[in-house]
């Protein structure tokens, strides 16, 4: 699960629908939080563990072929953060945003 705070979402409502994925049996979650320049990784059995920006994130054993790098967040508006903020790939094939 790829979860994007926008500028008007309550982080700690959020923070709850990451728990509540993980105890539904969802093995590897993120929360992409551009506010603070932060990922939360959320697993099973696991301590939250949050990286700054820029970072790159693995699909671990869930995906083990993906990667997902994150750069810096850079101010656009809240509709736009998707671009240009994040690029991934999966089993050699990149693909990316452009803004």
């Amino acid at each position: 699960v790829i979860e994007l705070r926008s500028a008007t979402d309550d982080l700690e409502t959020l923070r709850e629908k990451m728990r509540e994925y993980i105890d539904a049996g969802v093995q590897l979650a993120w929360l992409i939080n551009p506010q603070q320049q932060q990922v939360e990784i959320y697993r099973p059995g696991e301590d939250v563990e949050v990286r700054n920006l820029p970072t790159e994130l693995s699909g671990e054993n869930v995906l083990p072929e993906f990667s997902l790098n994150l750069s810096l967040y850079s101010g656009l508006q809240s509709h736009e953060v998707h671009l240009g903020l994040c690029s991934g790939t999966l089993k050699g094939a990149a693909t990316q945003t452009k803004p």
